[in-house]
């Protein structure tokens, strides 16, 4: 559900600031999946296969893809919502 707290009554909102806060969405999640990738292709050589920093490290991995997940989702919601609004302006 996007979240519109903080938003007050103030109707300056427009179809471009919810499309480029997506966007923004959408760059932070592409960063913390590299972040993750990272973590798995690096995990084994810096902390040694089956020790507990090598399955924290994966937990960690996990995570942050979890939050880029989370973070995709909700620039989905905010592009459905730039749609709305874009289709109440036009008319």
């Amino acid at each position: 559900m996007l979240d519109t707290k903080g938003w007050g009554n103030d109707m300056s909102v427009d179809s471009h600031a919810m499309r480029a806060e997506g966007d923004r969405l959408d760059r932070e999640a592409a960063l913390l999946e590299g972040f993750a990738q990272d973590r798995y292709d690096c995990a084994a050589r810096e902390h040694g296969f089956g020790t507990l920093m090598f399955m924290r490290s994966l937990d960690t991995a996990d995570a942050q893809r979890a939050e880029a997940a989370r973070l995709r989702d909700l620039a989905r919601q905010y592009r459905r919502a730039a749609d709305h609004i874009y289709e109440t302006e036009e008319t």
